[in-house]
């Protein structure tokens, strides 16, 4: 579950390094983003050699949880859970700004209608 202030990494090979989410753009009751949710990042370090888009400390962004440190259960009695906590950075329009994903991508961000990501993911989960 990730929080208002979460610092997450970035996995896409879009020039950013870590970022912090500042909204999550799905309201719950618990205001929990959980993995496939929509937040809003502000940039916190970039990678300069890779920044081709030059993309500055504290841009503000629209990204998609890939990942996150606590378990999730799906429908069929199946559990998983990863090592970090990222996300992967996106356009205005809502593509995204790497041209890689590295990293696995779960299912459940296909349910929420982020193909592209699934194809330029390494491995999905």
């Amino acid at each position: 579950m990730i929080q208002v202030g979460t610092l997450l990494a970035i996995s896409d090979n879009s020039g950013a390094k870590k970022a912090k989410c500042i909204k999550i753009l799905k309201k719950t009751k618990k205001n929990m983003g959980q993995v496939g949710d929509l937040i809003v990042v502000s940039l916190q370090e970039t990678n300069p050699k890779n920044n081709t888009k030059t993309l500055k400390k504290g841009q503000l962004f629209k990204a998609v949880l890939l990942e996150t440190k606590r378990p999730k259960r799906r429908q069929d009695g199946t559990s998983y859970t990863f090592q970090r906590n990222s996300a992967a950075l996106l356009s205005a329009q809502g593509s995204p700004l790497g041209t890689r994903v590295q990293g696995t991508a779960p299912f459940e961000v296909r349910e929420k209608n982020f193909m592209k990501l699934l194809v330029l993911a390494s491995t999905t989960l």
